[in-house]
């Protein structure tokens, strides 16, 4: 593996941080793809914080660890370095007005969502050795706007 292949592209970080967080949740329309949408504000936080989903997210992260157990600069140095680069810092400020503006305060669901920005962030990473179409959609469904609140039968479900 090439290590200078390795590396958060600057564009997806710009795509990040000058998106619109959430300014579609509730907007009954997405047709980037196949998804299910989810109704309410309320099953959408119901749903963000169940155990599906979560089991899921841990299915697709475990399947990029496993892939990229041989990076020769090691995962967590990996993982360590996304997270002091200052980019989740930044986007998170974002998130959290957006979540705000939608009246979804809660901090399990901003530890969730960090959670999946910072598996995004991974994912670009590693993109040039790596690749899954669950990261490349539950980025779409983020930067449209919307919450990927659930994932069900290999389709996400969106707020």
């Amino acid at each position: 593996m090439e290590q200078d292949k390795l590396g958060i592209k600057p564009e997806f970080f710009e795509q990040l941080v000058s998106c619109d967080w959430f300014c579609n949740c509730g907007d009954k329309t997405f047709d980037q793809f196949e998804v299910y949408i989810e109704e309410s504000r309320e099953m959408a936080i119901a749903r963000l914080n169940s155990l599906v989903r979560e089991n899921a997210c841990l299915e697709k992260e475990n399947k990029l660890r496993n892939a990229m157990s041989e990076v020769p600069c090691g995962w967590n140095h990996v993982v360590k370095e996304v997270k002091q680069s200052g980019y989740i810092g930044k986007v998170s400020k974002r998130i959290k007005s957006g979540l705000k503006r939608k009246g979804i305060l809660g901090e399990e669901e901003l530890v969730t969502i960090r959670s999946d920005v910072l598996f995004l962030f991974l994912a670009n990473y590693f993109s040039a050795y790596y690749t899954d179409t669950f990261y490349e959609q539950m980025l779409q469904i983020y930067l449209s706007g919307h919450l990927p609140c659930g994932y069900e039968w290999k389709k996400f479900r969106v707020y």
